[in-house]
């Protein structure tokens, strides 16, 4: 088959192979920028095959076009010598699985910011209507300065959530949808915390129950912080009915946020007022960034020019005063010395009149 001696797709120099499959995954050098990219190729090898690689380019536009800032960015898509790609840029920062293994778990407000972020992504996608089916922590990427990343999208056509992350329904033969995205993103968040979706649930039913685990501790069990009210929260957004799950990730978010408040998760003594859950510094700290910035940018215009031209007004105002103080000073000199020479010529007139008398 030529497509197994593939160099280029386009533009794009093919370089390391990251995986295979259905789906090929490459590292390529984009020839016309120089750059480096990550270019997916899918291989059809029959019709039906070739309306799923035609349907992940048309996906891949449509994300595009979302242009999200939670999601990893989306370079080109097309097709060539029969072929469809699509072209991405290279992951960004780390695995949040490779967090959670350095750190065991993270504190609730950080996975709940990390959440939020999140499930603006995947509430995007679906808007759109389109599913990622396999979200999970090896598809989130962490900046160092609080970014997050949905990776994954489009949908690979042969994607499937890892055990624990597979919505019931799912295992079940049925098709994707929000519904099991959001059981994948409540998922996360609850390994997140300490948890191991893998074995919360001992059996896949219509009518089993969310706390039914094979020995593995709740959350509020393994983590010295998140609140037994929060299991409460997990045992609805990971509900084997669809139909009982939050109908939004961001509707997830707010139910495990008023679940960790609810428990105790209590403000600062002396700032009462203050809300339980807050976003993680290193989050606060950028978006302080990115808004004062260029606010203290202007500030610092407006008072330079204000300095200058204050300067600028005082040295006007002392040249003039300058002015002012030489021309008063001047004039009556003239004046006096005209008078007087006036009067000494009238009283030499007058000693010459009585001289001559």
């Amino acid at each position: 088959m030529k497509t197994l001696e593939l160099r280029t797709v386009g533009r794009y120099v093919l370089e390391d192979r990251l995986s295979g499959g259905a789906v090929e995954v490459h590292v390529a050098r984009d020839a016309k920028l120089g750059s480096l990219v990550r270019v997916k190729i899918v291989r059809a090898s029959s019709v039906q095959e070739a309306d799923l690689a035609r349907r992940f380019v048309h996906d891949a536009r449509t994300l595009a076009s979302l242009a999200h800032p939670h999601m990893t960015p989306i370079l080109d898509a097309g097709e060539h010598d029969g072929v469809c790609f699509v072209v991405t840029e290279l992951p960004r920062g780390d695995a949040l699985a490779d967090t959670i293994r350095r750190r065991g778990s993270l504190s609730v407000r950080e996975a709940l910011e990390i959440a939020r972020l999140l499930g603006s992504a995947l509430d995007a996608a679906h808007s759109a209507g389109l599913f990622h089916r396999a979200v999970q922590p090896g598809n989130v990427r962490l900046g160092e300065n609080g970014q997050v990343w949905l990776d994954g999208f489009p949908a690979e056509p042969d994607a499937v959530a890892a055990q624990g992350y597979e919505a019931p329904e799912l295992a079940r033969g049925g098709p994707a949808s929000g519904a099991s995205d959001r059981f994948a993103f409540a998922a996360t968040v609850f390994e997140m915390l300490g948890g191991d979706p893998a074995t919360r649930r001992s059996k896949i039913g219509p009518t089993s129950d969310a706390r039914e685990t094979l020995g593995a501790p709740l959350v509020s069990e393994r983590h010295a912080e998140p609140p037994p009210e929060l299991d409460a929260a997990f045992d609805r957004a990971l509900a084997s009915d669809p139909v009982e799950r939050p109908g939004d990730c961001a509707a997830v978010v707010a139910l495990l946020r008023d679940a960790a408040v609810e428990g105790g998760t209590k403000p600062p003594r002396n700032q009462a007022t203050t809300p339980a859950v807050q976003p993680l510094p290193l989050y606060a700290r950028e978006r302080r960034r990115q808004v004062l910035g260029p606010v203290i940018g202007i500030l610092c215009l407006v008072l330079a020019a204000y300095l200058i031209g204050y300067d600028l007004l005082a040295r006007a105002r002392a040249f003039l005063a300058a002015d002012a103080s030489i021309e008063s000073n001047v004039a009556p000199r003239s004046v006096d010395g005209e008078l007087g020479r006036g009067e000494a010529a009238s009283t030499e007139r007058s000693t010459r009149e009585a001289d001559g008398q």
